[in-house]
């Protein structure tokens, strides 16, 4: 008669049995430095996401993940891209956009935007592009963390060139990045609303 497998509790009852106080208080000292860093991983990655502006529960295990997600979609990343890195990797990009916007945001202190820790996230404020034309897509960026900032409201490029009357996002795109086929009318709207403001009343 075939005796009944091993269970994994039993296998690691026998693990223990095996090993001396000396090692079992080694094992104990590695999890538990494990569970540190571990932690401190998760705490810095927390501080990350709260300098971006994300109020949600962090302390909820899902809603973590899914800002965690969204920093990463937000910073460009597609979804293959965004589950194929490490944490520190995605860290270490988020680090560099929060540099690259505080340093904007004192090189233009007119904009009227603050470095704050609770700040949104912005890839830039207005700068100049090459050849002393003003990069559009910065002035877009600067527009939606305006909005967020002063009525809490969170707007997307969708809702900028849909409150154009825009069916789809063609003309907007092509107007940022300064594309010859962007439209006369095209830039007359957009720079309304930039001028205008309208997603503040």
């Amino acid at each position: 008669m075939e005796s009944e497998p091993e269970s994994f509790e039993d296998k690691c009852r026998r693990l223990q049995a095996s090993l001396s106080q000396e090692e079992l208080e080694a094992m104990s000292a590695k999890q538990l430095e494990g569970l540190t860093r571990l932690e401190q991983s998760y705490n810095y990655q927390k501080g990350l996401l709260r300098h971006l502006g994300v109020r949600a529960n962090l302390e909820n295990d899902e809603e973590f993940w899914l800002q965690l997600w969204a920093a990463g979609r937000y910073l460009g990343f597609s979804e293959a891209e965004f589950w194929q890195m490490t944490p520190r990797e995605l860290c270490a990009v988020i680090e560099l956009k929060l540099a690259e916007r505080d340093h904007l945001c004192r090189q233009y202190p007119e904009s009227g935007l603050s470095v704050k820790s609770e700040s949104p996230l912005s890839a830039s404020v207005p700068r100049t592009a090459r050849g002393g034309k003003t990069d559009r897509r910065a002035e877009v960026d600067a527009y939606i963390l305006e909005v967020q900032q002063k009525t809490g409201k969170r707007i997307t490029r969708t809702d900028i060139w849909k409150y154009a009357r825009y069916r789809s996002r063609t003309e907007f795109e092509r107007w940022e990045r300064r594309s010859p086929r962007a439209t006369r009318a095209a830039d007359g709207k957009f720079r309304a609303i930039l001028s205008e403001k309208p997603h503040l009343r």
